[in-house]
Formats: C-alpha cells, sequence, structure tokens
C-alpha cells in the first residue's frame, strides 16, 4: 500500500514541480477544451473552450490585483479591474445576438470558468497566513458540524416538502410507501397497489424491497397523516452522517479543520443530492448509520455499532453488502471478533433477504436483484452489458471518484467500503445505476469520503517529508491546500452535473401559486378510501390514501393503455396533453363525467357515482 501511495505521490509531484505561469495556462487550457468536449459534445467547442479560458484569465488577473500587495492605490486598481473586465464584457454584449441555445452553452461556459476563479481564490487562502482567531474558534467549536448539519437538513426538507406541495414529484415512488402506511392503519399490513410492474395488483412492500425500517412510520403516519414525514427523516437523518465524517477525519488528520472539510464534502456528495430530490426512497436513511458505525467500532464501542449498522441493514436488501465490507475492515483495523461477527451477521441477513423474503411476497418469487443470480446467463447478460456501455461506466466512476478529487485512490483499504455498491452499479444493467441519477448511489459516497479522509491524513504526515522540500511547501500550507482542493473539486462537480442549476431551483421556496391552489382543491373533493386510477407521479402523492390505486405513469397522455382497469375505480385524475390527448374523448368513450379540470389536469368519476343524489 505504501508504495502505491508513493507512486501516485510522485506522479503529482512531477506534475507540479515546475512553477512555469506558461505550463499552468497550457494545463487551464487542456481542462476547459476536455470539459468542453464532455460538456458539449463538440457542439460550440472552440468558443465554450474560449469563453472558459477567459472567464478564467480574468478572474484571475482581477484576483492578483485584489490580493496583491503593493499594486498601488485604490483607482490603479479599479483601471486594472476595468482593464481586465472589458473584454469580457464586449463579448457578453455580443451574446444577445447569438441564438438562444448558443447563448446558454456559452454562459454556462462562463459559469464554469467562474466556478474555476472561486476555487483559485480559495486556493490562496491558506497561503495569506494564519486564520482569524475567531474564525479557528468557530472551526473547533464541536456545535459546528451539528449546525452545518442543520442547516444543511432543514433547507433540503424545505425544498423537497415545498416541491412535494406544488404537485413536482417525479413519479410513484413516495406513493407506494405512504398506501402501505395507509393500509396497514386500516388492516392491510404494508399493502399497495401502484407498482407500475404490477398494475392493477395488490402487493405487499417485502415483494419488491426487504425494508422493514418503514415500520417506524406506521406510529408518525398514525399521529399525523402526510406524507411529509418522509421527507423529513430522508432530509435529517443523512444530515447526522455529517457528524462521524468530522469526527473520524479530525481524528485521523489531527486537525478540526479537516473534520469541517471532510463533513461538507460528504453533504455535497452529488450521489446524496440526487437521492434526495429523487423522491423518497428509505435506502438514503442507510449512509448516516453506516457512517456511525464504522465511528462507533473504531472508538471501541461495539453495542452502539452493532446498533447502527442493524438499523442501516433494515433500510434495503442490498444494504447488508456493504456492511459485511464494512465489518472486514473494522477487523482489518484491530476490532477482530467484532468486525467478523458483523461480516458474518450481515451475511446472513443478506441472503434472506435476497433468496427468503421474495419467495414469501412477491408474485414472481423473485427480488430485484434475481439478475445477478441466474448463473453463467445472467453473469454474461452483465458482462455484455459492461461491454456495451463502458462509456457511461467511466464517466460514472469519473463523477463519484472526482467529487473527491479522486484522493480517494490513495486510501484502498476505506475506499473498499464502496466496493459492493459499486459492482451494483457497474455491473446491472439498468442505466440508472452507472449514471448520477435516482437514489442507487448513496451508499458509494461512505466509501469514498472515508477514503478522502484516510488520504487527507497521509497527506498530512507526507507534507514535512522530502517530497514535500522538493515542492517548496510548508507543512501547514500543504494540509490546508490540500483540505480545499478536496471540498472544492466537490463544488465543481456539483457545477459540471449541473445538479444545483437544474434540480435545486430556487423557484421552489415559493408558495403554491394560483392554479395549484385550485388544483389541490380539485383533489380534495375525491374522498379517501375511494379507488382512483392516475397517469402523473407529480399528483400520485397526493392520492395514495386508499386501499385500491392505479398508476400508469404517462403524464400528459390518456390513451387505451393509460385508461386501462378505468372500470374497477370511481375516479379517474389526469394530466392530458391537449397535444396529445383529447380529454372530450375520454368522457364520449367511457363513462366518465368531468367534474373539473385545472391546466393540463382533469377529474373524472363514474357516471353511476356522479348522479347518485
Amino acid at each position: 500500500m505504501a508504495g502505491y501511495r508513493a507512486t501516485m505521490v510522485q506522479a503529482l509531484a512531477e506534475l507540479l514541480r515546475s512553477r512555469s505561469w506558461r505550463q499552468s495556462l497550457v494545463l487551464a487550457a487542456a481542462a476547459g477544451l476536455g470539459l468542453a468536449c464532455r460538456t458539449c459534445g463538440g457542439a460550440f467547442l472552440v468558443d465554450w473552450w474560449a469563453f472558459v479560458l477567459a472567464a478564467w484569465l480574468v478572474g484571475w488577473m482581477s484576483l492578483a490585483t485584489v490580493l496583491g500587495r503593493r499594486q498601488g492605490s485604490i483607482g490603479t486598481q479599479a483601471r486594472r479591474l476595468a482593464i481586465a473586465f472589458a473584454p469580457l464584457a464586449l463579448w457578453l454584449g455580443l451574446l444577445v445576438l447569438l441564438p438562444a441555445v448558443r447563448l446558454r452553452a456559452l454562459l454556462d461556459a462562463w459559469a464554469l470558468g467562474g466556478s474555476a476563479t472561486l476555487v483559485a481564490a480559495l486556493w490562496l487562502l491558506p497561503l495569506l497566513g494564519r486564520p482569524p482567531a475567531a474564525l479557528q474558534r468557530l472551526v473547533d467549536w464541536p456545535g459546528t458540524v451539528w449546525v452545518l448539519a442543520a442547516l444543511w437538513g432543514g433547507l433540503y426538507f424545505l425544498a423537497t416538502a415545498l416541491r412535494w406541495w406544488r404537485f413536482g414529484q417525479y413519479s410513484q415512488d413516495m406513493a407506494i410507501y405512504e398506501q402501505a402506511m395507509y393500509n396497514t392503519l386500516h388492516g392491510h399490513f404494508l399493502a399497495y397497489s401502484i407498482d407500475i410492474r404490477y398494475p392493477r395488483t395488490e402487493l405487499h412492500r417485502f415483494a419488491d424491497h426487504f425494508e422493514p425500517i418503514i415500520l417506524g412510520f406506521v406510529p408518525l403516519y398514525a399521529l399525523w397523516r402526510t406524507p411529509l414525514w418522509f421527507l423529513l427523516a430522508q432530509s435529517l437523518v443523512p444530515a447526522t452522517g455529517a457528524v462521524p465524517v468530522a469526527r473520524i477525519a479530525t481524528k485521523w488528520c489531527r486537525s478540526s479543520w479537516a473534520g469541517i472539510a471532510m463533513a461538507c464534502l460528504y453533504l455535497l456528495f452529488p450521489g446524496l443530492h440526487v437521492a434526495l430530490w429523487h423522491d423518497f426512497h428509505p435506502i438514503v436513511l442507510a449512509a448516516a448509520p453506516i457512517l456511525w458505525g464504522v465511528h462507533w467500532g473504531l472508538q471501541g464501542r461495539p453495542a452502539l455499532c452493532v446498533l447502527m449498522l442493524a438499523l442501516a441493514m433494515a433500510c434495503k436488501e442490498n444494504v447488508p453488502g456493504t456492511v459485511a465490507v464494512v465489518g472486514l475492515y473494522l477487523a482489518w483495523r484491530g476490532q477482530r471478533a467484532l468486525g467478523l461477527g458483523i461480516t458474518g451477521a450481515a451475511i446472513a441477513w443478506g441472503l434472506v433477504a435476497v433468496l427468503v423474503v421474495p419467495r414469501l411476497f412477491s408474485p414472481t418469487g423473485a427480488s430485484f436483484y434475481s439478475h445477478l443470480l441466474d448463473g453463467p446467463t445472467g453473469v454474461a447478460q452483465s458482462l455484455g452489458g459492461l461491454w456495451a456501455y463502458a462509456g457511461n461506466r467511466l464517466d460514472y466512476l469519473a463523477s463519484v471518484l472526482g467529487a473527491v478529487g479522486a484522493m480517494c485512490v490513495l486510501a484502498p483499504a476505506e475506499l473498499a467500503l464502496a466496493g459492493p455498491e459499486l459492482a451494483l452499479a457497474l455491473l446491472s444493467n439498468n442505466r440508472w445505476m452507472h449514471t448520477l441519477q435516482a437514489h442507487y448511489h448513496v451508499l458509494v459516497g461512505v466509501g469514498i469520503v472515508l477514503g478522502a479522509s484516510r488520504a487527507l491524513a497521509w497527506l498530512r504526515a507526507w507534507a514535512p517529508g522530502p517530497a514535500g522540500r522538493t515542492l517548496g511547501v510548508r507543512p501547514p500550507v500543504a494540509r490546508r491546500a490540500a483540505i480545499l482542493l478536496v471540498v472544492l473539486t466537490s463544488l465543481v462537480m456539483l457545477r459540471g452535473e449541473q445538479q444545483l442549476l437544474t434540480a435545486f431551483s430556487w423557484s421552489w421556496f415559493a408558495g403554491r401559486g394560483p392554479e395549484e391552489v385550485r388544483l389541490a382543491s380539485l383533489l380534495a373533493q375525491i374522498p379517501d378510501g375511494a379507488p382512483v386510477l392516475t397517469n402523473d407521479g407529480g399528483l400520485a402523492s397526493h392520492l395514495a390514501r386508499r386501499r385500491w390505486l392505479i398508476f400508469h405513469y404517462a403524464p400528459g397522455q390518456a390513451s387505451d393503455r393509460v385508461l386501462t382497469g378505468y372500470e374497477s375505480v370511481d375516479y379517474v385524475v389526469l394530466s392530458v396533453d391537449p397535444w396529445q390527448s383529447d380529454a372530450a374523448e375520454v368522457a364520449r368513450r367511457y363513462p366518465l363525467d368531468l367534474l373539473g379540470r385545472e391546466g393540463p389536469y382533469h377529474v373524472w368519476g363514474k357516471r353511476s357515482l356522479v348522479r347518485q343524489p
């Protein structure tokens, strides 16, 4: 392992040995060109690359003026800034003459160049000397990471709750769990009927995934029948994972700065962001208990460690794979009996969850992961998919490793904690499993972040050595610069994946508009418990309080396929795109009466039901 690390660092040292600004410029240009190729797919390549480089150079000149010493009077600095920004301002003025698509591409390039400038600015901060005493006290305060976690969790809960309230959810996932809670309280234990793979079929929740953690929501739902319980848990529970990350990194690196930095890195992990924004899934709750389990295991607290890891395994049937590796890791770190016991229990739990539970509850007797258990045929299909979509998988690896500047590769033992989920994603033929979408990538962040923390600890010990002296860096500067590198790389990766701009929109913090208020009033006419058919994910979680809910995911459509099963419900609630479907045709072809409409949303009732006095 030491030789592996030394080889990686030697390559880095050779890259950084030269201090020529020309080499830095060439590297920046090459990076911009590569990003342009990946982001734009070759479209507007020259302009996009040039715009990134121009924004980067202008920002760097501005920083040199502001942060430099003995640069003359304020007037002189202002003139230099004006001269620096003049070409970019002229270019921006010309953008109004460009087509909208090209304008968006170049503005995106400008934003990326600005992000690179921000990275450069924050890289300069450690070089200016010791941080202010007040800032140091804030970083050393143990409650700081709790405050960060609370702010992060509260922000996401507010955003996702308002998104649900405004009928903006993607699909039926959260409605599945609310319907299971509703039916459990009405004598039908964890029953739901909204699975798009088995339409018009009542299933048990364990038929699809073994997630006993959802039983904890039953008393909460009995107290207040709202799906906001799911969003609250999905926001606050993952946020607490920042605390064990901070404690582990602080101990390993002997630096509170490292603890705060790694906590921020965990909260900024792109896989966690997309999971929180994709409805509700219990597996998102598993990352924090696993991190707490690792922390308590390393601290020699076996009872707390086992409790946390058991809660994590209760979140989904694939979590025991990661927990088994956690046990091996704890055994390698000196907790031999505890670690091997955890590994054995996790393997047993996983086998029962994958092989036994589906046969008891699933209509097909198979689980979501059954294709991995089909012997040579399943393996051949997986390897075939691996070859067919190798490019997608390489992009996926670049995204998850790049979120920490790939520093986790310096800590293969900790990186192994991400191994089971990475293998599952790379071998799957489901394209969502090897792209940063949905909820499949939360557990990958456990190994990625802990690997970066261990690598940072190793770099801290390496900085005072011969390689550090060769590069001419002082240990405190090298430490803080490495910390900033990891956090800022995560920020740039979020920007590069366009997660913050495309999904996390500030518009979601607004209240319901007049149309949404009228839609809510229209849906309130449907009584709880009445059977309903719908086609829109944004409506499904507002109609889940009933035993029978048929869902065909086809927003904007009202075809025969969508209306299959309408005879078994009392109400039909569809979003109808006037360019694809004729709402009036629905009433003519089916015995339905229109109860009301709001925009594309229509609510019909059976004629026999509507005509009752």
